[in-house]
């Protein structure tokens, strides 16, 4: 431990100081005797993609973490790695229902869209049901733009019609590339 106490790591977060930062949450925080604060390094150390084999074992800590936040930087993390854990942990994202997180269920159907992997598919089309996601996941299905995506949008679009902007994101995302 430093002289003083432990590293603040919000304070090298902010100042950019990867090194130390890493250094800090490897050493320190991943020992930790609680679950919640080596969960929480794991997170952050996913999501600055740094990779230790001792934070492979933490990766569920951190999914199943009580903060979103800290289940939020460790499915990036994962995503950015092309982790296979981390799609699926964006559908379970997009599918809890937990209203408090409504912010990280449209990120995480954002970022399923993005990702144009046709195991979201039925995931997604599930989601058109729900009012709060509907237009979120009808952009997403037309970014992954499989033609398994054009019967679900076109019911949607019949039951439940979107307004101009909503339409005209939706357009733009399912336009073939020029």
């Amino acid at each position: 431990m430093p002289l003083f106490g432990p590293p603040n790591i919000r304070k090298l977060t902010a100042a950019k100081d990867s090194k130390r930062l890493q250094k800090a949450l490897s050493d320190e925080l991943l020992a930790d005797a609680s679950a919640l604060v080596r969960g929480r390094a794991a997170a952050r150390l996913l999501g600055l993609h740094i990779m230790r084999p001792e934070l492979d074992d933490l990766v569920p800590l951190a999914l199943e973490h009580p903060e979103w936040e800290v289940r939020w930087n460790a499915v990036q993390g994962l995503v950015k790695r092309d982790d296979p854990r981390g799609r699926d942990a964006l559908i379970a994202t997009a599918q809890g229902r937990h209203r408090d997180a409504e912010q990280y269920r449209r990120e995480a159907v954002d970022a399923l869209g993005k990702l144009k992997d046709e195991r979201a598919i039925h995931p997604l089309v599930e989601l058109l049901s729900d009012e709060h996601l509907r237009p979120s996941a009808a952009r997403a299905l037309a970014t992954i733009g499989h033609l398994r995506c054009v019967e679900p949008l076109i019911r949607v679009l019949e039951e439940h019609p979107l307004d101009a902007w909503e339409l005209r994101s939706i357009k733009e995302k399912a336009a073939p590339p020029s």
